[in-house]
């Protein structure tokens, strides 16, 4: 692999809910538990419409997408897309150095 391809390896669930394992004394199901937990928290947050904030990490935020006008190519035919909610993640200045780095 040369200098500018990327690794991507997914982290699952289950993975951070293992070495959170080996990092506490947690046993496997606490663990995984402690996991859900955390992500059910912010998930939560971010539906109820708040501001998420993880110190070192980054911000997770709601922005309105705007409408468009998009085409159905089977009846050949403009139509009107509603806006709606995506989740915006800003890094912290932190995690762009050590991206970057």
């Amino acid at each position: 692999m040369s200098s500018d391809e990327v690794s991507i390896e997914t982290l699952t669930r289950k993975i951070i809910s293992h070495e959170l394992q080996k990092l506490t004394y947690l046993n496997k199901n606490e663990a995984y538990f402690v996991v859900s937990a955390v992500i059910d928290i912010i998930t939560n947050a971010i539906s109820d419409g708040k501001r998420v904030e993880l110190r070192d990490f980054g911000v997770f935020t709601i922005a309105k997408s705007n409408r468009k006008t998009g085409y159905d190519f089977k009846k050949l035919e403009t139509i009107d897309i509603d806006s709606k909610k995506v989740v915006k993640f800003k890094p912290a200045s932190n995690l762009k150095k050590k991206l970057n780095s």
